[in-house]
């Protein structure tokens, strides 16, 4: 076996001159203070040096050469080779923090929609990574985004799984940028709480028709409506951010991919803008929820549904379809909103018969043409 190959890397460890310095002053028989005392130094400043933490200065290696006998160029050299070690150590430390953080992010579903270039490199793979969320390092990532989303997610008692949260702020992300660009009124309360009621009456029209006209109804209200579909492991579902003093968005993907859901996500976001303040940034994730989500669930709840109606939703539990397609007619909701809601509040269990009529979403090639018309 050619053992020179078992040593062709570099050490992940370093030693420290002080360390040499130590083992002279005990095979000198002195004390650190007597040391001290023959450098002319305070003993503190010979603790700093033999921890590392205050260089050898040439000065210094003149007198280690007098006092202990070993030549200047000795301590010299071990001064410079520890230095190199430690930069050499925190930039191969730095290196890996920005791979595991490259892991975490879901780069190739970027590269899939054209956010970011396909290259194996890792070094090009970070740099696209952090032009896509705008900042200048990992540091300022975790500012910007990972520190906001846990801090959500502690207040909603969710795990925080990395992967989780890479795929969670690259959707965020990117419902920023497109808010960013539509071009709204001023935010007004009155006017937005207004354009919501509006919203409310077009919960029965086909999606062609009813996504448009909400864009239209928020924009003239302050707030950009930007739909973007979800990113794998991301578990959100919904989510509203203020992207200036006059300017919020409400993004909604189709996780889940039924009508109910969508309606009920969009409602939701709505209500964390009626109710909430302009500080936060609300997401609506699969998992238990804190005291604002639940205030939010109930504004969409009573929209969908007033609240004077919910002793008929116990009674449509064991109704007919039919009753069920008469009470939507009333409330002017489509039956299967009334489906969703009455599994949601598990009046009928999840594999009901009604289960078929519930409406599916999905995402077509024409949405992205639609916002450009509407834009």
């Amino acid at each position: 076996m050619d053992t020179r190959k078992l040593y062709t890397g570099e050490p992940d460890y370093t030693v420290c001159p002080g360390t040499m310095i130590r083992e002279t002053i005990e095979s000198m028989h002195m004390t650190q203070k007597e040391f001290a005392m023959r450098m002319g130094l305070s003993e503190k400043h010979l603790i700093d040096i033999l921890k590392g933490k205050t260089r050898i200065t040439e000065e210094m290696t003149i007198n280690l050469e007098r006092v202990t006998g070993t030549p200047g160029r000795i301590w010299s050299q071990l001064e410079s080779q520890y230095r190199r070690d430690l930069l050499r150590l925190a930039q191969s430390k730095n290196e890996e923090e920005k791979l595991e953080w490259l892991r975490n992010i879901p780069y190739n579903e970027l590269v899939k929609r054209g956010l970011a270039s396909a290259t194996r490199d890792k070094t090009q793979r970070i740099n696209a990574a952090l032009r896509f969320y705008g900042v200048a390092n990992i540091q300022a990532w975790r500012t910007t985004f990972e520190e906001p989303v846990c801090k959500f997610r502690k207040a909603t008692k969710i795990a925080n799984v990395p992967r989780q949260t890479g795929a969670l702020s690259a959707w965020l992300r990117l419902c920023e940028l497109e808010g960013s660009q539509m071009e709204c009124k001023p935010y007004i309360h009155s006017r937005f709480h207004d354009a919501v009621q509006e919203i409310r009456k077009l919960v029965c029209l086909p999606p062609d028709e009813f996504v448009p006209k909400m864009r239209c109804l928020c924009r003239d209200a302050g707030v950009a409506f930007v739909l973007v579909p979800e990113f794998p492991r991301g578990h959100v579902v919904g989510a509203a951010k203020w992207l200036g003093m006059d300017k919020a968005m409400i993004a909604v993907n189709l996780r889940g991919k039924s009508l109910d859901k969508f309606w009920f996500t969009f409602f939701h976001e709505a209500g964390h803008l009626l109710l909430g303040n302009r500080a936060g940034l609300y997401l609506d994730i699969d998992g238990k929820h804190g005291d604002e989500e639940l205030a939010a669930d109930q504004f969409a709840s009573n929209i969908l549904i007033p609240a004077k109606y919910e002793a008929r939703l116990a009674e449509l539990a064991n109704a007919q379809y039919r009753e069920v397609e008469a009470f939507a007619r009333k409330i002017n909701l489509p039956p299967s909103c009334v489906i969703g809601r009455l599994m949601y509040e598990k009046l009928i269990p999840w594999n009901h018969p009604w289960k078929k009529y519930i409406v599916k979403l999905q995402w077509v090639e024409s949405e992205k043409e639609d916002k450009k018309q509407n834009d």
